[in-house]
């Protein structure tokens, strides 16, 4: 990934004063360009973004294409994030609790393709040392700033990425409320999108279905919620759709009235006929298991525990209590 460009915008619409830069960030300094990267990088893993598509009027779409149809200078893209950013704080303002932010949009090229990046970030408070001139010598004091950006390891409150060859959009957006009611700024004002689910939203939805079905069968839920994670993982990694009808076949494949119930629930989660997931995630889920039983015990293991009885097992006892007995331990160390 090559970083091209990016201009950063503070929108404070508590004060009704916003600072619209008149030029792009300078990446002579070095934290410029290193916190673009940084938050680039956790959107490229980020389980909670969705894949989505321009709506036929959507305005963002438009300024895009004008963009791409452009000379692409840093003026350019100060005209594109300038207009952004006016746009979203107009629509901001209009929310019931709007909070001060930066907006930033940034020009990267990735595998020969360009895109823009578009990053919100709420302003965090956060306790800092400060310098007092005396006349007896300087003094410290601690204090409170009330806008700053987040780290390297936190992703922004919402973002989009767009692809400025084919127009496909990747984002996330955290929810608002309008009038008491919830909504959407990025997604629904600004993009103007169709959104598929996001792999957290589509893995949540598998796991909790075919949980309720193994339990109300009287069924080993783990190894039920592990089969569905290897499924969905083999098909991430080909990167592929998947069917949801395709998670019954494989987790209940001889038992056709707990392959039919459990596509009755996967079709009740309102997820479409075919899905995806990212392959990072899909590989995260399907390698590691925990489980929490309702005596307080947790226990984290490797997957592939689950298809052998060779280092732990689970034993359905008469009474309907389940037992887990761990083999082959030689040595424990306390954490």
């Amino acid at each position: 990934m090559i970083l091209n460009k990016a201009v950063l915008h503070i929108l404070d619409p508590l004060s009704e004063i916003s600072v619209m830069s008149t030029a792009c960030l300078n990446f002579v300094q070095p934290a410029n360009g290193e916190f673009i990267n940084k938050q680039l990088e956790k959107i490229e893993k980020d389980p909670d973004r969705k894949k989505a598509k321009f709506q036929e009027l959507s305005p963002f779409r438009d300024i895009a294409q004008a963009y791409s149809e452009s000379g692409k200078t840093e003026q350019d893209l100060v005209i594109l994030s300038t207009s952004i950013a006016q746009y979203y704080y107009d629509k901001l303002r209009e929310t019931d609790d709007p909070q001060p932010c930066d907006i930033l949009v940034a020009e990267y090229t990735e595998k020969e393709n360009l895109s823009v990046a578009l990053m919100i970030f709420s302003h965090k408070t956060a306790f800092t040392h400060n310098v007092i001139s005396a006349s007896e010598g300087p003094e410290t004091e601690i204090i409170k700033h009330k806008a700053i950006l987040p780290s390297g390891t936190s992703k922004p409150d919402s973002y989009a990425l767009v692809n400025l060859t084919d127009f496909s959009v990747v984002f996330f957006d955290k929810k608002k409320t309008r009038n008491g009611k919830s909504c959407y700024v990025l997604r629904d004002d600004i993009l103007s999108v169709e959104a598929e689910a996001s792999s957290r939203e589509v893995v949540k939805a598998v796991d909790k279905a075919v949980k309720a079905v193994a339990e109300e069968f009287g069924a080993n839920s783990t190894q039920a919620l592990q089969k569905a994670r290897n499924f969905i993982f083999e098909s991430a990694a080909e990167g592929e759709y998947f069917e949801l009808d395709d998670v019954s076949e494989v987790v209940f494949e001889d038992n056709l009235s707990m392959k039919n119930t459990l596509k009755e629930k996967l079709h009740e989660t309102k997820l479409p006929k075919n899905v995806q997931v990212d392959r990072a995630y899909a590989e995260r889920q399907a390698t590691k298991h925990r489980i929490k039983t309702d005596t307080g015990i947790e226990i984290s293991f490797p997957s592939e525990f689950t298809d052998s009885t060779e280092y732990m097992e689970f034993i359905n006892n008469p009474d309907g209590t389940i037992s887990i007995e761990l083999k082959k331990i030689g040595k424990i160390e306390n954490k």
